[in-house]
Order: C-alpha cells, then sequence, then structure tokens
C-alpha cells in the first residue's frame, strides 16, 4: 500500500541499481500503510494508530490512536496527512497544528487515497469507484466507476496514469486517463515467503519496504546509462516538496 503521491501498481526497476541500507524500523505490530513526507520521514499506519519515523534519529514517535486500521495514507506537498476513516465515513486530514483529524470529505466509504502531481486529492470507495475531489466546487467527480474492486491503495504517475492494488498487495490495476480502460496486473508481492504490506518511495529515492512489523530503509542510486524496467509492486511516492 502507498501514499503521498502513491504509485500503487507498478514499480520502476533499473537495471544496474546499486543499494545501500539506510535504516530499520522495528517495534511495530501490524502495519497497514506507509507514507514519506518532503523531509524524508515516514508515516505509518499499525495497528490503530499514525506514527512517525525520524530518519535523522531513528526513533518513532506515535501521533494518533485509536483510528480504525487506515488501509492507505497520502501526504500533500504541506506535509498534512491524509487517510480514510470507513467508520466515520470520511476522508480526514491532519498536521501538528491543527491536532484533531478534520473531515474533508464525507458521506463515503472510503477506500485508499492518493494525490496527483497537480495536487488532486484522488480517492476511491467500497465499490472501487475512482473520484477526484474538487475543493472548489465541495464534490466528488467520477472518473472510473466500479473499476478498482476491494483496492485498499493508490498511486498517480507522472502521466496521470492511476494504479490500485488489494491488501497483501495480490491484485492491482491500472487507470489511464487517456484510454479510460483499466489494466490488470499481475501480483503478488512476497520477499522470503513473508508478505510485503507496503512500499514507499520519496523525491530522493529512498525506499520502503513494509512487512508486518519492521520496514526496511534502502537507499537506491542507478548506475550511468541503465536502463528501467517494469515490475510489480505496491508503491507510495512522496510529494514533491513546495516552492
Amino acid at each position: 500500500m502507498i501514499a503521498g503521491r502513491v504509485f500503487a501498481g507498478l514499480l520502476l526497476l533499473a537495471a544496474g541499481l546499486v543499494a545501500q541500507q539506510r535504516g530499520l524500523v522495528t517495534g511495530l505490530s501490524s502495519v497497514s500503510a506507509i507514507a514519506p513526507d518532503t523531509h524524508g520521514d515516514l508515516y505509518i499506519a499499525d495497528s490503530g494508530a499514525i506514527k512517525k519515523w525520524n530518519h535523522s534519529t531513528g526513533l518513532v514517535t506515535t501521533l494518533l490512536t485509536g483510528l480504525n486500521a487506515p488501509t492507505s495514507l497520502a501526504v500533500d506537498a504541506a506535509d498534512n496527512l491524509y487517510f480514510p476513516d470507513a467508520a466515520a465515513g470520511a476522508i480526514k486530514e491532519w498536521n501538528v497544528a491543527r491536532g484533531e483529524p478534520t473531515p474533508v470529505v464525507t458521506g463515503i466509504q472510503p477506500m485508499a487515497v492518493a494525490f496527483d502531481h497537480a495536487g488532486n486529492l484522488l480517492f476511491t470507495d467500497a465499490s472501487g469507484t475512482l473520484f477526484r475531489w474538487d475543493a472548489a466546487m465541495q464534490q466528488a467527480i467520477t472518473l472510473c466507476p466500479v473499476c478498482f474492486d476491494g483496492a485498499t491503495t493508490l498511486a498517480v504517475d507522472a502521466q496521470g496514469n492511476v494504479s490500485a492494488s488489494n491488501a497483501g498487495v495480490k491484485v492491482s490495476w491500472q487507470w489511464s486517463p487517456i484510454t479510460k480502460q483499466v489494466t490488470r496486473l499481475a501480483a503478488n508481492l512476497t520477499d522470503n515467503k513473508e508478505p510485503v504490506r507496503a512500499i514507499a518511495i520519496d523525491q530522493h529515492g529512498v525506499e520502503y519496504v513494509a512487512y508486518a512489523t519492521r520496514i526496511i530503509v534502502t537507499v537506491k542510486a542507478q548506475t550511468p546509462g541503465a536502463a528501467a524496467t517494469l515490475g510489480t509492486s505496491s508503491i507510495a511516492v512522496g510529494p514533491q516538496a513546495a516552492t
């Protein structure tokens, strides 16, 4: 699962990648979603709580508790955190200054959230329908009716393609804004038979791979001239810092 400018579904794997493990986040119990912010820190949904890992200190801080195990997280360019609250029938926004989460979209059964590169909030509901939230009109615009059945994560690439995957990254799809068609992608992401809960990549190329109780943080650098290939996965790509 993934967030910010979430990429769920397709992972660009480059030939000649040089990987160096940067850290290991431990002490978690049941990770359901992750999302990097613009500073290199990581939001984590873990057993009904929102936590934050500080990349400088390595410490994990609990920010919010008593949540209904968010299945998806998204971070905007101002580092505001968004997550679906199915019990409340709302998508909520949270930041440190505000303290309490604030509903921004209500009257829905939200499943997954993401931001596109224009800063628009995208989300799916329980039917698998993909929406774009029009903040000015305060209404949801339907983009793809019932196209992502059971999706719990979303991601948007630079071309506006929206990818989604379900719990456990067992099935993933991609919707094209040009053709308006949905392509089902093969996916069953595991590592040594341990299910991967979420993958996120921030704007600096740092990769976060989350399992149930730990997250591996890896810096990846591509060698010159290496060719990119496609792999299946569930990815959250962090937002670009505001300029």
